[in-house]
């Protein structure tokens, strides 16, 4: 079985479980990381070869299989992104949050923002997704002038474009609710953009909660949706040059990053269809194509204390474990089969495929009753990404009207 064999973890099962309830004891999270690294280390060793065989003795690998083949060989389907409606600019800046189920931490990050916050020439959009908590009064006591726009749907792309919309100033700045900027940061992170007018994109350095090492600094993404982290320019230059510019590029994080509004309007803003997960780096690989550039700006720091999200939370519903995959493909579909064989896009999904296979049997071996249920939800998730890989062609984003701000 899947579950026994392949992508489960029988050792140390009754040990996990314990020490997953005192993760947030430093040399546990530590002891946790290092197992689980050295688990996905085997997934990448000389048994893969085996492994994906057999995951392809099961009907819906099988299915899998298929479908990735054929659609790695289809032609690549356009999608159209109608521009947004420009408006006055009478501000320097709109910096918008975009938050759901967070009011702890969107409390941390709006007190961090008082501290340096000029309401003269900036303004506050915080976008509240359908949430369960008290968010909503969070925002009400908030130190700094701020505007609250409801987002019906937990869908990023679309909590942005709402945020977009009801911005009134020259450039947006984008912080995430779990992110609290360091002194300067709004001020440093604008600079690229008003020295320069081609450019539409500035990228800040990104911190773990702490302060205490960098997550994010030099950051590439290619036309598969991969990124590459580097801590000088000079690497990321290099990896671009080996990979070819039409297939690499500077690409900013999504919690610390800074557009030229008027470009946005341009180009469509984000593409609705990704409900999380590369929703950035589509819309900022789409500005370079437009002809503007993307800078860095390493004074502008943020700390990221990384919040729950489907990534990172364990999920034993296959539809959330496909979110991030089916955001992948989407994103292939629209630049990656012009760039890459389609050998190289299998291959690229199918070690996002093999480590998602690997994530739900880590959280099944440290969540009972769950861990008896690990191949049935391997299978679901694999059929799951089966019936996306079988679309006649990728969604038409026209289609997605743009959200309007109320």
């Amino acid at each position: 079985m899947i579950g026994r064999d392949l992508l489960n973890i029988p050792r140390r099962r009754l040990l996990g479980r314990v020490l997953g309830r005192w993760a947030a004891v430093s040399w546990i999270s530590k002891f946790l990381r290092v197992g689980r690294k050295r688990f996905i280390a085997r997934i990448k060793g000389p048994e893969r070869a085996s492994w994906i065989a057999e995951i392809l003795s099961y009907p819906a690998g099988r299915d899998f299989h298929h479908a990735l083949e054929t659609w790695a060989r289809s032609a690549s389907i356009p999608t159209a992104i109608p521009p947004l409606a420009a408006v006055a600019e009478s501000l320097r800046c709109s910096v918008i949050i975009n938050t759901v189920d967070r009011a702890s931490d969107l409390e941390i990050t709006l007190a961090a923002l008082a501290r340096e916050w000029d309401a003269a020439r900036d303004e506050l959009i915080v976008v509240l997704g359908p949430t369960g908590d008290d968010s909503e009064e969070i925002v009400a006591r908030s130190p700094m002038p701020c505007r609250l726009i409801p987002c019906p749907v937990r869908n990023l792309a679309v909590s942005r474009n709402l945020g977009l919309a009801a911005s009134s100033a020259r450039f947006v700045a984008f912080i995430d609710d779990d992110a609290s900027p360091s002194p300067g940061w709004l001020d440093t992170l604008l600079q690229p953009l008003e020295k320069n007018p081609k450019t539409a994109i500035s990228a800040g350095f990104v911190l773990d909660g702490q302060g205490a090492h960098f997550l994010n600094r030099y950051v590439v993404a290619d036309t598969l949706g991969r990124a590459f982290w580097f801590d000088d320019s000079s690497s990321a230059a290099t990896k671009i040059a080996q990979l070819g510019s039409s297939r690499a590029f500077l690409t900013a994080t999504g919690c610390n990053m800074a557009f030229r509004r008027s470009a946005l309007i341009t180009c469509g803003g984000f593409d609705p269809f990704y409900q999380y997960f590369l929703e950035e780096t589509d819309l900022i690989r789409r500005l370079l194509d437009h002809g503007h550039r993307c800078e860095i700006s390493p004074a502008s720091t943020v700390l990221h204390r990384l919040g729950a999200n489907l990534a990172r939370t364990p999920s034993f519903d296959p539809a959330d474990r496909a979110v991030i995959i089916r955001s992948q493909i989407h994103y292939i579909g629209k630049f990656g089969k012009a760039t890459f064989s389609p050998a190289e896009i299998e291959s690229c999904l199918w070690q996002r495929v093999l480590l998602d296979l690997e994530k739900i049997a880590w959280d099944c071996s440290h969540s009972p009753p769950h861990d008896s249920r690990c191949s049935e939800l391997q299978q679901r998730y694999l059929a799951a990404v089966a019936a996306e890989l079988r679309l006649d062609s990728l969604p038409d984003s026209s289609s997605f009207s743009h959200p309007v701000p109320t």
